[in-house]
């Protein structure tokens, strides 16, 4: 799969930095805070894309527990303007 050219490589790749990259723009909010990507989709994007299926048109991935791990039971596609907003870190967009 060439993973660079597929539309859930970014949410993926910054979801990984952001909790294991203590250099990366966000760490604080979330690796530091102890959020984690599970292992699952921590070794393999391509079972990442499998768990979350096709991103909806205008959505981003949330969490459902805000201080939970990022796993296939806790996070789902959620749109744009109907995310509630429970924590300004809970949602993870592909910038």
């Amino acid at each position: 799969m060439g993973n660079l050219k597929h539309p859930l490589y970014a949410t993926w790749l910054n979801m990984v930095r952001r909790c294991h990259d203590d250099g990366s723009p966000g760490f604080e909010w979330y690796g530091a805070r102890g959020v984690k990507v599970c292992r699952r989709w921590l070794t393999s994007f391509e079972v990442f894309v499998q768990d979350v299926g096709d991103r909806p048109p205008a959505h981003m991935l949330e969490r459902l527990d805000p201080y939970g791990d990022y796993t296939p039971g806790n996070c789902h596609w959620v749109a744009l303007r109907k995310r509630p907003r429970k924590d300004p870190f809970t949602a993870l967009d592909v910038s």
